[in-house]
């Protein structure tokens, strides 16, 4: 029966089991079907995150062509409006499926008045159909709303619970099926996104009766009801399911994917273990001008979007090590029958220094602290000499350099442009900071005849200091301190580091 859920709930729960009919072209009869117990079948909760920023869906259901439980003020029985014509549709069809039990059962039915019983359990579950949108209410914390449905052929399933207007709760999503051996529901997957009720999931369905559940975690909203669907595609692709984190495949430090969008609402999820802090290579190709594909990098925990790749084009980033997923999806259109692909690598960098925001400047170092510049090494090493003859006799001359000890620790290097007296205007540059480097100072003069004048400080210095390296050259230009570098103490010349973020 298109576009109508069957109002109809034709048993009485049992203390430990029920009984319930399905609207359904499968020919299960739906028979003692046992209790549920929705919080022991949950799966493991991905992340301790208090707010899952991700999860506000670009793409909304919209309006609900079937709109049920529409007076939330009545918790335990409501009033469903059927067409005659519709609703001996309906019983024929629940009749023709399951005979004895409507044979024994059926003076109890009342499916236009006031008392038909809300859909609270597996017992009390509304039929519904896919491809259709449905809105329903939760009037208490800790409450549960079911819904079940037939599955014909093996096809694609994708579930989805949205509460656009609701603040402050917690929903979460199961799929089960009936096992009509053991009379069980087996849960299939479930979506346990934790503080909001956006919830995704996916299976490839055989056929079979479905019973799918939403129940409150936390909070509820009698008045704003929220909105669900159950999407069927007949094409899909290869790695399917992996609506949810919980289905994605895992790779270490790269990974190349060719797969499809089936629908509107469809995500691939995919997890990532970045092994060392590593620069990323990303890219999403082949997909029509028409549809507005992105691949989102997000962290661990679900808290935010690292990075986003749209549509045919891709993008360089540096991620520490760690773990994180990569969702791929559409904010707009879709075609199941055309494969994007999606590639991910990384160069390992061991240990990351700093980079430009654009990412083609990249300083790294590594175990044996050596510097690097876009893997080209940078000797840490810096010297300014000066020298004077002076006209009638006598000379001057000045050494200063500050280089790299074996017991240096290299602290970071920030991206920027550096100007100064002595090197000019460099527009890439990076400040590194570099404790307990070697400095050393030399200043000896002789002038008409009389004694050398000497100065020699030769020691470690035990603060940080900063070292200016030119980015398009690789080589180290200036000593960026006013305190030690000569020059600068002595206000004879000007210098300015300004970082770039």
């Amino acid at each position: 029966m298109k576009k109508q859920i069957v109002a109809v709930i034709v048993g009485v729960s049992m203390i430990l089991t029920c009984s319930l009919p399905v609207a359904a072209k499968h020919n299960s009869n739906i028979n003692q079907v046992s209790k549920i117990n929705l919080e022991n079948n949950a799966t493991k909760v991905l992340t301790k995150a208090q707010k899952i920023s991700v999860l506000k869906d670009k793409v909304k259901l919209g309006n609900a062509t079937v709109k049920l439980n529409e007076s939330p003020s009545k918790n335990a029985k409501e009033k469903i409006k059927l067409s005659k014509k519709s609703l001996k549709s309906a019983e024929e069809n629940i009749r023709s499926k399951s005979k004895k039990y409507l044979s024994a059962e059926k003076n109890d039915q009342n499916t236009t008045g006031s008392a038909i019983t809300i859909n609270d359990s597996a017992g009390n579950a509304y039929a519904v159909n896919t491809n259709t949108v449905y809105n329903d209410t939760m009037t208490t914390e800790g409450g549960q709303r079911w819904y079940a449905f037939d599955n014909s052929v093996a096809q694609k399933l994708t579930v989805i619970c949205q509460a656009p207007k609701s603040t402050n709760v917690d929903y979460n999503l199961f799929l089960f099926k009936y096992n009509d051996q053991t009379h069980n529901l087996d849960l299939v997957v479930d979506s346990t996104y934790p503080n909001t009720a956006n919830q995704q999931l996916s299976t490839i369905g055989q056929p079979g009766v479905y019973f799918m559940a939403i129940s409150s975690v936390k909070g509820f909203d009698a008045v704003n009801p929220f909105q669900f669907a159950v999407i069927s595609s007949s094409t899909y692709g290869d790695n399917e399911p992996d609506d949810n984190p919980l289905q994605a495949k895992s790779y270490t430090n790269a990974f190349s994917e060719e797969d499809t969008i089936d629908n509107n609402f469809d995500q691939d999820w995919n997890k990532i273990s970045i092994t060392e802090p590593s620069i990323i290579s990303a890219s999403l190709s082949n997909v029509s001008g028409s549809n507005a594909y992105r691949a989102d990098i997000i962290d661990s925990q679900l808290e935010n979007i690292l990075c986003t790749v749209n549509a045919n084009s891709s993008k360089k980033f540096v991620l520490p090590a760690g773990t994180y997923y990569v969702r791929i999806s559409s904010d707009n259109g879709f075609d199941p029958q055309q494969k994007y692909k999606f590639d991910l690598s990384s160069v390992g960098q061991s240990i990351l220094l700093g980079f430009s925001p654009d990412y083609n400047y990249i300083v790294t170092t590594d175990s044996n602290k050596k510097v690097y510049l876009n893997g080209k090494t940078v000797n840490v090493d810096w010297k300014r000499e000066f020298n004077f003859d002076y006209p009638d006799g006598g000379y001057e001359y000045r050494s200063q350099e500050v280089y790299q000890r074996p017991d240096s620790e290299l602290l970071g290097a920030q991206y920027g442009t550096y100007t100064s007296t002595y090197t000019g205007d460099i527009p890439h540059a990076f400040s590194l900071i570099i404790k307990n480097p070697q400095y050393f100072y030399w200043h000896s003069r002789y002038y008409n005849g009389g004694p050398d004048n000497i100065d020699k400080i030769d020691q470690p210095m035990e603060i940080a200091v900063s070292l200016i390296i030119n980015a398009d050259t690789g080589t180290i230009v200036d000593f960026n301190e006013d305190n030690f570098n000569f020059y600068y103490i002595n206000k004879i010349e000007s210098h300015n580091f300004s970082p770039v973020k």
